[in-house]
């Protein structure tokens, strides 16, 4: 039986014994978690996704060296249509979703 110690409120130490029902319970596996969950695993989004979302969260932020006085980017244009595009895919080509 292993005791550990823990320090009490006044700052002692004392020892305690884990209660004799507790057992090591093993780790669920993905596929049991997944199970668990009642979903299938999302894919991940491609990296020219991603990053296009990284420019979008930029430019909400910062400026880059090719933005324009009026607030246009062509980088901003291009992450905008990298992400419709991956959108549409993903939904199957429905408008709206």
């Amino acid at each position: 039986m292993e005791r550990t110690r823990f320090p009490d409120r006044a700052g002692a130490y004392r020892l305690t014994t884990p209660p004799a029902s507790s057992e090591k319970k093993s780790a669920a596996s993905p596929q049991q978690v997944m199970a668990m969950m009642g979903d299938e695993p999302r894919p991940e989004p491609p990296f020219l996704v991603t990053m296009a979302s990284y420019v979008i969260d930029f430019h909400h932020r910062n400026v880059c060296t090719r933005c324009s006085p009026d607030g246009s980017c062509p980088r901003l244009v291009e992450a905008s249509d990298h992400l419709k595009a991956w959108r549409d895919r993903k939904s199957g080509g429905r408008a709206g979703g």
